[in-house]
Protein backbone atom coordinates (compact mmCIF):
# COMPACT_ATOMS: atom_id res chain seq x y z
CA UNK A 1 0.00 0.00 0.00
CA UNK A 2 3.17 2.06 0.81
CA UNK A 3 4.30 1.12 -1.85
CA UNK A 4 1.74 2.21 -4.15
CA UNK A 5 1.34 5.59 -2.89
CA UNK A 6 4.87 6.36 -3.00
CA UNK A 7 4.64 5.76 -7.04
CA UNK A 8 1.42 8.19 -7.19
CA UNK A 9 2.87 10.92 -5.12
CA UNK A 10 5.99 10.56 -7.62
CA UNK A 11 4.18 10.45 -10.75
CA UNK A 12 2.10 12.96 -9.73
CA UNK A 13 5.10 15.50 -9.02
CA UNK A 14 5.84 14.68 -12.80
CA UNK A 15 2.35 16.16 -13.49
CA UNK A 16 3.06 18.75 -11.90
CA UNK A 17 6.35 20.40 -13.64
CA UNK A 18 4.99 20.00 -17.08
CA UNK A 19 1.66 21.87 -16.36
CA UNK A 20 0.34 24.71 -18.05
CA UNK A 21 1.75 27.39 -16.04
CA UNK A 22 5.00 25.48 -15.67
CA UNK A 23 8.25 27.77 -17.14
CA UNK A 24 9.94 24.78 -18.73
CA UNK A 25 11.04 26.26 -22.15
CA UNK A 26 9.65 23.41 -24.09
CA UNK A 27 6.56 24.96 -24.04
CA UNK A 28 7.12 28.60 -24.45
CA UNK A 29 5.38 30.51 -27.44
CA UNK A 30 7.52 31.33 -29.33
CA UNK A 31 7.05 35.65 -29.79
CA UNK A 32 9.12 37.43 -32.74
CA UNK A 33 11.53 39.72 -31.05
CA UNK A 34 11.57 43.56 -31.09
CA UNK A 35 14.49 43.44 -33.93
CA UNK A 36 12.98 40.63 -36.18
CA UNK A 37 9.61 42.83 -36.16
CA UNK A 38 10.84 45.91 -37.00
CA UNK A 39 10.23 47.80 -39.74
CA UNK A 40 11.94 50.32 -41.99
CA UNK A 41 10.67 53.80 -40.96
CA UNK A 42 8.65 55.23 -43.54
CA UNK A 43 11.27 58.85 -43.35
CA UNK A 44 14.11 56.15 -44.73
CA UNK A 45 12.31 54.81 -47.41
CA UNK A 46 12.10 58.58 -48.21
CA UNK A 47 15.26 59.83 -47.58
CA UNK A 48 17.14 56.86 -49.56
CA UNK A 49 14.78 57.72 -52.89
CA UNK A 50 15.63 61.63 -52.39
CA UNK A 51 19.40 60.68 -52.10
CA UNK A 52 19.12 58.73 -55.28
CA UNK A 53 17.45 61.04 -57.06
CA UNK A 54 20.11 63.90 -56.33
CA UNK A 55 22.75 61.42 -57.42
CA UNK A 56 20.97 61.04 -60.90
CA UNK A 57 21.13 64.61 -60.66
CA UNK A 58 24.19 65.77 -60.42
CA UNK A 59 25.61 64.75 -64.08
CA UNK A 60 22.11 66.19 -65.67
CA UNK A 61 22.89 69.46 -63.77
CA UNK A 62 26.40 69.33 -65.10
CA UNK A 63 25.21 68.79 -68.84
CA UNK A 64 23.29 71.79 -68.67
CA UNK A 65 25.87 73.99 -66.30
CA UNK A 66 28.36 73.29 -69.32
CA UNK A 67 28.78 76.11 -71.87
CA UNK A 68 27.97 75.87 -75.41
CA UNK A 69 29.92 76.07 -78.46
CA UNK A 70 29.74 75.37 -81.96
CA UNK A 71 30.42 71.96 -82.61
CA UNK A 72 31.41 71.27 -86.24
CA UNK A 73 31.79 68.10 -87.68
CA UNK A 74 33.66 67.71 -91.37
CA UNK A 75 34.29 64.73 -92.82
CA UNK A 76 36.40 63.58 -96.10
CA UNK A 77 34.08 61.69 -98.23
CA UNK A 78 36.06 61.27 -101.27
CA UNK A 79 36.35 57.88 -103.05
CA UNK A 80 39.19 57.41 -100.82
CA UNK A 81 37.77 58.25 -97.44
CA UNK A 82 34.12 56.14 -98.17
CA UNK A 83 36.54 53.09 -98.82
CA UNK A 84 37.28 53.54 -95.24
CA UNK A 85 33.55 53.66 -94.41
CA UNK A 86 33.77 52.35 -90.78
CA UNK A 87 36.30 55.34 -90.15
CA UNK A 88 34.28 57.81 -91.11
CA UNK A 89 31.10 56.59 -88.77
CA UNK A 90 33.34 56.27 -86.17
CA UNK A 91 34.75 59.54 -86.67
CA UNK A 92 31.48 60.91 -86.01
CA UNK A 93 30.27 58.64 -83.43
CA UNK A 94 33.36 60.26 -81.53
CA UNK A 95 32.16 63.56 -81.89
CA UNK A 96 28.85 63.21 -81.04
CA UNK A 97 29.89 61.71 -78.09
CA UNK A 98 31.31 65.19 -76.74
CA UNK A 99 28.19 67.23 -77.96
CA UNK A 100 25.90 68.46 -74.87
CA UNK A 101 22.53 70.01 -74.95
CA UNK A 102 22.68 73.76 -76.06
CA UNK A 103 25.41 73.44 -78.37
CA UNK A 104 25.37 75.04 -82.08
CA UNK A 105 25.87 71.92 -84.34
CA UNK A 106 27.04 71.91 -87.53
CA UNK A 107 28.30 69.27 -90.44
CA UNK A 108 29.90 69.18 -93.70
CA UNK A 109 30.88 66.50 -95.81
CA UNK A 110 34.07 67.43 -98.45
CA UNK A 111 36.27 66.42 -101.20
CA UNK A 112 36.62 68.09 -104.43
CA UNK A 113 34.25 70.35 -103.10
CA UNK A 114 32.91 71.32 -99.95
CA UNK A 115 28.70 70.98 -98.78
CA UNK A 116 26.74 71.63 -95.21
CA UNK A 117 24.68 68.94 -94.41
CA UNK A 118 23.01 69.72 -91.10
CA UNK A 119 22.34 72.84 -88.56
CA UNK A 120 20.71 72.25 -85.53
CA UNK A 121 20.73 73.20 -81.95
CA UNK A 122 21.49 69.80 -79.97
CA UNK A 123 18.39 68.97 -77.38
CA UNK A 124 19.50 65.44 -76.90
CA UNK A 125 22.78 64.38 -78.20
CA UNK A 126 22.09 60.40 -78.17
CA UNK A 127 19.51 60.88 -81.06
CA UNK A 128 22.40 62.77 -83.05
CA UNK A 129 24.38 59.42 -83.68
CA UNK A 130 21.54 58.64 -85.79
CA UNK A 131 23.66 60.69 -88.80
CA UNK A 132 26.55 58.89 -88.25
CA UNK A 133 25.97 55.79 -90.33
CA UNK A 134 24.64 57.46 -93.67
CA UNK A 135 27.94 59.30 -93.63
CA UNK A 136 29.83 55.91 -93.63
CA UNK A 137 27.79 55.03 -97.16
CA UNK A 138 26.44 58.43 -99.22
CA UNK A 139 27.17 61.52 -99.95
CA UNK A 140 25.30 64.60 -101.94
CA UNK A 141 25.76 64.26 -105.76
CA UNK A 142 27.69 67.79 -105.29
CA UNK A 143 30.85 66.41 -103.77
CA UNK A 144 33.18 63.97 -105.52
CA UNK A 145 32.56 64.33 -108.91
CA UNK A 146 35.81 66.10 -109.67
CA UNK A 147 39.28 64.19 -108.49
CA UNK A 148 40.92 65.42 -105.21
CA UNK A 149 40.38 66.62 -101.76
CA UNK A 150 40.85 69.78 -100.50
CA UNK A 151 40.83 71.07 -97.24
CA UNK A 152 42.14 74.23 -98.29
CA UNK A 153 38.26 74.96 -99.39
CA UNK A 154 36.83 73.35 -96.60
CA UNK A 155 39.01 75.75 -94.45
CA UNK A 156 37.41 78.25 -96.78
CA UNK A 157 33.95 77.55 -95.62
CA UNK A 158 33.94 76.85 -91.96
CA UNK A 159 36.00 80.08 -91.31
CA UNK A 160 32.81 81.81 -93.29
CA UNK A 161 30.70 79.56 -90.74
CA UNK A 162 32.01 80.32 -87.72
CA UNK A 163 32.24 84.09 -88.77
CA UNK A 164 28.13 83.97 -89.50
CA UNK A 165 27.59 82.86 -86.01
CA UNK A 166 29.14 85.35 -84.92
CA UNK A 167 27.73 87.76 -86.64
CA UNK A 168 24.35 86.45 -85.53
CA UNK A 169 25.14 87.27 -82.18
CA UNK A 170 26.37 83.41 -81.41
CA UNK A 171 29.49 83.98 -80.23
CA UNK A 172 30.32 80.91 -79.38
CA UNK A 173 34.06 79.41 -79.47
CA UNK A 174 34.56 76.35 -81.80
CA UNK A 175 35.03 73.08 -81.56
CA UNK A 176 35.83 71.85 -85.00
CA UNK A 177 36.39 68.04 -85.86
CA UNK A 178 37.55 67.22 -89.17
CA UNK A 179 38.46 63.36 -90.62
CA UNK A 180 41.06 63.18 -93.51
CA UNK A 181 42.20 60.42 -95.25
CA UNK A 182 44.33 62.36 -98.10
CA UNK A 183 44.75 65.79 -99.39
CA UNK A 184 45.04 65.87 -103.13
CA UNK A 185 45.02 68.57 -104.80
CA UNK A 186 43.39 67.73 -108.18
CA UNK A 187 44.05 69.87 -111.77
CA UNK A 188 41.40 71.74 -110.83
CA UNK A 189 41.81 72.88 -106.45
CA UNK A 190 43.95 74.95 -105.48
CA UNK A 191 47.40 73.54 -104.45
CA UNK A 192 48.22 71.91 -101.39
CA UNK A 193 50.55 75.14 -99.29
CA UNK A 194 50.98 74.26 -96.02
CA UNK A 195 51.56 78.24 -95.41
CA UNK A 196 47.74 78.95 -96.65
CA UNK A 197 46.58 76.32 -94.63
CA UNK A 198 48.72 77.99 -91.08
CA UNK A 199 47.19 80.72 -92.06
CA UNK A 200 43.63 79.69 -92.43
CA UNK A 201 44.14 78.21 -88.73
CA UNK A 202 45.70 81.38 -87.25
CA UNK A 203 42.34 83.25 -88.58
CA UNK A 204 40.12 80.42 -86.64
CA UNK A 205 42.22 80.62 -83.57
CA UNK A 206 41.45 84.56 -83.85
CA UNK A 207 37.69 83.43 -83.83
CA UNK A 208 38.34 81.07 -80.11
CA UNK A 209 38.15 77.86 -82.74
CA UNK A 210 39.94 74.60 -81.62
CA UNK A 211 40.57 72.28 -84.76
CA UNK A 212 41.29 68.28 -84.51
CA UNK A 213 42.86 66.94 -88.13
CA UNK A 214 42.06 63.31 -87.47
CA UNK A 215 43.60 60.45 -89.86
CA UNK A 216 46.57 62.16 -91.71
CA UNK A 217 49.35 59.34 -92.12
CA UNK A 218 53.24 60.27 -93.50
CA UNK A 219 54.92 63.23 -95.01
CA UNK A 220 50.77 64.82 -94.83
CA UNK A 221 50.65 64.45 -90.83
CA UNK A 222 54.21 65.65 -90.44
CA UNK A 223 53.36 68.68 -92.36
CA UNK A 224 50.11 69.48 -90.29
CA UNK A 225 52.07 68.44 -86.70
CA UNK A 226 55.04 71.34 -87.51
CA UNK A 227 51.35 73.53 -88.09
CA UNK A 228 50.49 72.54 -84.88
CA UNK A 229 53.64 73.46 -83.28
CA UNK A 230 53.12 76.95 -84.04
CA UNK A 231 49.24 76.90 -83.15
CA UNK A 232 48.16 75.40 -80.36
CA UNK A 233 44.97 75.30 -81.47
CA UNK A 234 45.47 73.08 -83.61
CA UNK A 235 45.53 69.11 -82.54
CA UNK A 236 46.65 66.35 -85.30
CA UNK A 237 45.67 62.39 -84.27
CA UNK A 238 45.73 59.18 -86.23
CA UNK A 239 43.01 56.75 -85.54
CA UNK A 240 44.15 55.10 -82.41
CA UNK A 241 44.08 58.64 -80.56
CA UNK A 242 40.66 59.91 -82.12
CA UNK A 243 38.68 60.04 -78.86
CA UNK A 244 41.47 61.57 -77.04
CA UNK A 245 42.22 64.18 -80.06
CA UNK A 246 38.06 65.50 -79.79
CA UNK A 247 37.88 65.33 -75.97
CA UNK A 248 40.61 67.21 -75.52
CA UNK A 249 39.46 69.59 -78.76
CA UNK A 250 36.10 70.01 -76.90
CA UNK A 251 37.16 70.80 -73.77
CA UNK A 252 39.77 73.51 -74.79
CA UNK A 253 36.85 75.60 -76.34
CA UNK A 254 34.15 74.93 -73.34
CA UNK A 255 36.93 76.46 -71.05
CA UNK A 256 37.43 79.32 -73.40
CA UNK A 257 33.52 79.65 -73.49
CA UNK A 258 33.31 80.15 -69.59
CA UNK A 259 35.54 83.04 -69.71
Amino acid sequence: MSHRLYHSSRNQSRRLTTAPGSKSKLFQPSRPTAQTSRKTPWSWVVAGGLASLLVAAVPLLEWYRSAPVLAILALDVSDSGLADGKSVEDICRSQTKFLKARDQAIDFVYADTTEPTLFHSVNSPIRSYGRCKPYASSRPGTVGQGWGTSPILLLERVYTQVQIQHQQGKVKPAAITVWLDAAEPGSELPPLDFSVLGQQIQQLNELQAQIAIVGPTGELREELERLSLANPNLRVCGLPDAQECIRSTFAAARALAKH
